[in-house]
């Protein structure tokens, strides 16, 4: 299920043809099957829609272009067909079960406060409004799930998920009082926050609380405001102009910025609040377990446990037997290795010397129902005492969950006893029945063999057992599955679509038995083990980002060393911004590559400050950035690096690195750490902006060390003269100045001197003010090295010191 389409905007929605005039008069109704109240330029519109089976809603919607669903009344409400909205004489908006108005199921509660009519604006906003003109009740003063551009979200107000099963909101974003913008779970839990508190509170003057308010502006940049000062700033990943934006808080539990894509004609998600949907508390529902298939969340329940709904798997899961809140056997308890079961934070710790004196001090506690060991050196186990259980596991997570389970019966009444043997009347019945159980388990295993025989010969099959099943099996893990090497070979045609070439080696264009199309990468100068290499692919799997590229699964066989990941339709950015082909057609607006360069500096953000382990990439060049079909970036081999390294040492490893790129650490043997990056990182940034390469010997002397050339035209004022000439004046000025600086900031010779890539993030966000970034003290000289230092290929292979991985 595609999580970028909001629950209500799936629906089919059935209109008649009738428009009524922009100014509503008192009087004036609706019906389900009747007309609409739209506004002026057409662009909203209030009215019905289709639930399906009879079922329909009141609210806002776009009306031509996109049937979604922005406002509705009452939430949840729903009526049948026979309802009627009606703007009363008396100036009440009211929402009726049917024509004969006999139980009023919503209203406006405007009645005697000088109504004269309303309105269906074009922001989105429907409006009731006295003889002055003045807005007597407004929707966007009681949003539902979705902020427009122009709509506020203030402090007492908030967003709730639209539920089409309940009419309880599983899911709340709010606007607290203490200066945070949080989301709840129930109202009860927060499982993300701006954590704006601080800020908010050093604006508090004798005691007089600023006021807030969170918006969404047509560019795509979501704010928090208290008064006139910024609190917090999201921007989504197409920043710029496009008025067909929304923030919604989604069925998922996940904040999401959507923007419209005319040529699909489409919602793409542009900003998530929680990366990782499997962060989301309670998605999977209670006893759910959230894991990955194939870069998208899915959910599953433990053993020994079964969907509530098996259409639908974020209800949740039951145990099979009995529910541990009413056995009266006793109990036990189950293991889940690779899990994270969370908890709330009154939740018990628990010190433990190992896990056993875990699972055993739960057992004993009646209150407890879940324990979890998060095997991070602590040695602490926490409790839960909540009977909603949500958790996430991953195969190479290192935590351990306990769950408490009835015990299993046992004796006469242990189900599962074969329907071949009667049932046992007595001890020499119940030998003759195991007997004959017995023989037909063997019989019906015998029959499975010559049959599954047959169908392999018929179809020149060769069993490998459950490798051959991956496409099912391995893909619902979640975790990175293990292909081999003929099966990539099969899926490249034998590694004959080369798609590109890097420092760690070729790419295939490959298609999987599930026809997923991968690019298949063949790693070259690997100098680990099964077992080591294995472990930096666990670690490469478990990351998940937007703007990372997805590893679906690797091959470690004999000497080969292969990894798969998702195919991106649009290659590398290397193809747009340096080739004459028709590859750079349509040519790469400034829009589209501001984007790219966000994209790239907030996925090497999570790798640097985010993710379990500290990954530094090592490698950050225009080959390594992917662009999706929506020209979004995705960093690729991440991660890799580390594969290289000779030993076993955590600061030794040999890297490749690529000319150009090579932060001056790397060639005086100082520490290489995540600042390593952010001139990677900066250099990238200037040929984003420039669309040459930082280096050109084939140009004029002056202009070949392009970095250097660059900052003495940005000193003197002449920004222009580094932008790419085909751009064509399509730019952002304050943009394009703010991406100047910050790569002179990145390239900075000393690493101390360079921002960390998540001040990068805001510094290309505009939260950051930036000074006069002053010239490299010894840039000439470095650029000179990185080009004499390097070989003629496109990689070089040196030893350094790493800081951390």
């Amino acid at each position: 299920m595609n999580l970028g389409i909001t629950l209500l905007g799936c629906l089919l929605f059935i209109f008649a043809p009738s428009i009524v005039s922009q100014t509503i008069s008192l009087g004036s109704t609706l019906t389900p099957t009747g007309n609409l109240w739209v506004s002026p330029g057409n662009a909203f519109a209030l009215g019905f829609y289709n639930l399906g089976q009879g079922i329909y809603s009141v609210g806002v919607f776009y009306h031509k272009q996109i049937s979604t669903v922005v406002w509705t009344a009452g939430r949840n409400l729903t009526v049948t067909k026979d309802a009627i909205l009606e703007l009363g004489q008396d100036g009440n908006l009211v929402l009726y079960n049917s024509s004969s108005k006999a139980v009023t199921v919503w209203e406006s509660k405007t009645s005697g406060q000088n109504v004269v009519g309303a309105d269906m604006n074009d922001t989105g906003n429907f409006v009731l409004v006295n003889s002055s003109s003045q807005f007597v009740w407004q929707s966007f003063q009681y949003p539902t799930d979705t902020l427009v551009p122009g709509q506020q979200l203030m402090t007492g107000t908030n967003l709730s998920t639209v539920q089409a099963d309940s009419s309880i909101s599983t899911y709340t974003l709010t606007l607290e009082t203490n200066g945070n913008l949080s989301l709840y779970w129930k109202n009860d839990l927060s499982y993300w926050g701006s954590d704006t508190s601080s800020a908010y509170s050093n604006l508090s003057v004798s005691g007089n609380s600023p006021k807030l308010g969170l918006s969404l502006d047509s560019n795509g940049r979501l704010q928090l405001v208290a008064n006139s000062s910024v609190l917090a700033n999201w921007l989504s990943s197409d920043y710029g102009p496009n008025p067909l934006r929304r923030l919604t808080l989604d069925a998922d539990g996940n904040l999401r910025i959507y923007s419209w894509a005319a040529e699909s004609g489409s919602w793409i998600v542009m900003w998530q609040a929680v990366e990782n949907q499997c962060d989301v508390y309670g998605w999977c529902g209670s006893y759910g377990l959230c894991t990955y298939n194939i870069g998208a969340p899915i959910c599953n329940c433990p053993a020994g446990f079964k969907p509530l709904d098996s259409q639908q798997p974020t209800k949740g899961c039951k145990f099979i037997d009995a529910d541990i809140a009413t056995c009266g056997g006793g109990s036990q308890v189950v293991s889940l290795n690779h899990t994270v079961l969370f908890a709330y934070e009154s939740d018990n710790f628990l010190v433990s010397d190992n896990d056993e004196g875990c699972k055993s001090g739960c057992l004993k506690d009646p209150t407890c129902v879940a324990a979890i060991v998060p095997n991070d050196g602590a040695g602490k186990c926490r409790q839960k005492r909540s009977h909603f259980i949500s958790g996430y596991q991953f195969p190479f997570l290192q935590a351990t969950s306990y769950l408490k389970v009835c015990n299993l019966p046992t004796g006469p009444a242990t189900p599962g006893v074969s329907e071949c043997s009667p049932a046992p009347k007595s001890s020499k019945g119940s030998r003759i029945g195991i007997v004959i159980g017995t023989t037909c388990t063997f019989a019906v295993t015998i029959l499975l063999e010559v049959c599954v025989w047959g169908f392999c010969c018929r179809r020149r099959i060769t069993f490998r057992g459950p490798l051959s099943n991956y496409a099912v099996l391995d893909f619902a893990s979640g975790a990175p599955i293990k292909f081999t090497y003929r099966e990539l070979q099969s899926a490249t045609k034998n590694f004959s679509n080369k798609l590109g070439e890097g420092g760690f080696g070729a790419v295939y264009k490959g298609t999987l038995l599930n026809k997923t199309t991968v690019a298949v990468k063949k790693l070259e100068g690997i100098q680990q083990g099964e077992k080591e290499f294995r472990m930096e692919v666990a670690i490469i799997g478990s990351t998940h980002h937007i703007n990372l590229v997805h590893l679906v699964g690797f091959c470690s066989e004999g000497s080969h060393r292969l990894l798969v990941y998702d195919y991106m339709a649009n290659l590398s950015l290397d193809r747009y911004l340096f080739s004459d082909s028709e590859l750079t057609k349509p040519l790469l607006n400034w829009k589209t590559r501001f984007n790219i360069a966000l994209g790239t500096a907030r996925a090497i953000a999570y790798l640097h400050e985010e993710c379990r382990d500290c990954i530094i990439h090592c490698d950050i060049k225009p080959e390594n950035i992917l662009l999706d079909e929506h020209l979004s970036a995705k960093v690729s081999d991440f991660g890799l690096a580390k594969l290289l390294k000779e030993g076993h040492g955590r600061t030794q490893t040999t890297v490749r690195g690529t000319r150009g790129y090579l932060a001056p650490e790397w060639l005086t043997d100082l520490p290489i750490t995540t600042k390593s990056d952010v001139f990677s990182f900066g250099m990238v940034l200037l040929e984003i902006i420039s669309g040459r390469r930082n280096y050109d010997p084939s140009m004029d002397s002056d202009k070949s060390k392009f970095p250097t050339w660059a900052f003495h035209q940005f000193e003197a004022g002449q920004i222009m003269s580094i932008v790419d000439e085909r751009l064509h004046g399509e730019l952002e000025s304050n943009q394009l100045e703010r991406a100047v600086q910050v790569s002179f900031w990145c390239i900075q010779d000393q690493a101390s001197h360079r921002p960390s890539m998540s001040k990068v993030v805001q510094m290309l966000e505009g939260n950051i003010l930036l000074g006069e970034p002053p010239m490299p003290k010894s840039f000439d000289e470095i650029h000179s090295r990185h080009v004499q230092q390097q070989p003629p290929t496109a990689s070089g292979l040196s030893s350094f010191s790493v800081e951390c991985f």
